[in-house]
C-alpha cells in the first residue's frame, strides 16, 4: 500500500478488543435460567423465551425457585439468542454424540412376511 508515495506496511492488531458494555445477565441469572430449563425438560430457547413469563411466578408459588426483585426481571426481558449463548456450556454437556439407536434389525426384516409380484 502506498501512502505519500511511500510504501507502507498494514500492520494489524490481532489482540481481542475487550468488553466495553456491562454484563446484563450475571451468574445469578444464569443459575435460575439453568434451574428453569432443566424444570422445563430442557426445552430450545425460543420456546423458553414466552413460557418464562407464565412459569417464574408459578415455580415461586410452589417453592420450586427463589428469585430476588432483581433477578425477577431479567429473564422475563431476556431474548432467545441471549439464552443460547448463556446455556451454550450447560448443552454441550448434556450432547451425546456418536450414538445411534435408530439401525434397522436383520431379525425383524426376515420375520415379516411381504408379499411380492413373483407370489
Amino acid at each position: 500500500m502506498n501512502i505519500g508515495g511511500k510504501r507502507v506496511r498494514l500492520v494489524r492488531d490481532k489482540r481481542k478488543i475487550k468488553r466495553k458494555k456491562k454484563k446484563i445477565y450475571d451468574q445469578d441469572v444464569l443459575v435460575a435460567l439453568k434451574e428453569i430449563w432443566k424444570i422445563c425438560d430442557y426445552i430450545c430457547s425460543k420456546r423458553l423465551t414466552p413460557l418464562l413469563e407464565e412459569i417464574i411466578p408459578v415455580l415461586e408459588k410452589w417453592g420450586e425457585i427463589k428469585l430476588s426483585a432483581k433477578v425477577r426481571e431479567k429473564p422475563l426481558k431476556i431474548s432467545a439468542a441471549s439464552i443460547d449463548r448463556l446455556l451454550a456450556d450447560t448443552r454441550k454437556k448434556y450432547r451425546i454424540k456418536g450414538r445411534s439407536t435408530t439401525k434397522a434389525g436383520t431379525l425383524l426384516k426376515k420375520s415379516i412376511p411381504i408379499r411380492t409380484f413373483a407370489d
